[in-house]
């Protein structure tokens, strides 16, 4: 029988293997400040006449914010090392935690070459861990980037050229970054999260809003409310 068939009359019978369990006392990799750990992945997509577009991204845990990507056709290590390069710039991390996967442009020679020489001229401490191999936990937060790439934003990135996915892409991340508030930081976009802003208080507008609002509607007498 087909895939398809077979899922069908499984999900009808429904036998108690079918059904997954979480494992018991897992709790999902979540930072207790920024830049402590960061993920990085390759993602893929298609677009116009078939072809393939990879995108390499680099997410902070802390702040779910994108401190760098790339666009390209190819999947190469080299363009791994230079989107770590350009995350981590000038600045000295006492305590970084890189996450990825156990790809083999992930873990190639020229990235633990960059990380051991990051490691010398500088007092930065920047370790390279596998994600369900050297800790237990998953890459999912990077992953999670991606899916919301895909799925709320299908008007960028599809039926267009490579060039016109990357102007789509930098539109994309910045209004993820800068504009859109993100679950997890409240109402914080990850750059404010990521420079340390404070929640804000909120409460005296809601407030307002509510007496507004009723004061609007005790006024309003139309059968078809036309008020604004």
């Amino acid at each position: 029988i087909s895939r398809s068939t077979y899922y069908k009359y499984a999900s009808l019978i429904k036998p108690h293997w079918t059904k997954r369990r979480r494992r018991k006392n897992y709790k999902p990799l979540r930072a207790n400040k920024i830049n402590e750990y960061w993920h990085f992945d390759i993602s893929y997509f298609k677009i116009r006449n078939n072809k393939k577009v990879y995108i390499y991204a680099l997410i902070d845990n802390f702040s779910r914010k994108i401190l760098s990507w790339k666009c390209e056709l190819k999947v190469r290590s080299t363009f791994v090392q230079e989107m770590l390069e350009n995350a981590l710039g000038k600045d000295i991390y006492k305590e970084l935690i890189l996450v990825s996967d156990g790809g083999t442009e992930n873990t190639a020679m020229n990235i633990k070459e960059l990380l051991f020489r990051i490691k010398m001229n500088s007092k930065s401490k920047v370790v390279h861990q596998i994600a369900l191999k050297d800790i237990r936990y998953s890459n999912s937060m990077i992953e999670r980037f991606f899916r919301t790439m895909k799925y709320d934003y299908p008007h960028l990135i599809r039926n267009c050229t490579f060039y016109e996915i990357r102007k789509n892409l930098d539109k994309l991340i910045n209004e993820y970054n800068f504009i859109r508030p993100h679950y997890a930081n409240g109402y914080l976009t990850p750059d404010e999260a990521y420079r340390g802003q404070k929640q804000p208080n909120l409460s005296e507008r809601f407030y307002e809003s509510q007496q507004e609002r009723n004061k609007t509607n005790r006024n309003c007498s139309c059968s078809i409310c036309n008020c604004t």
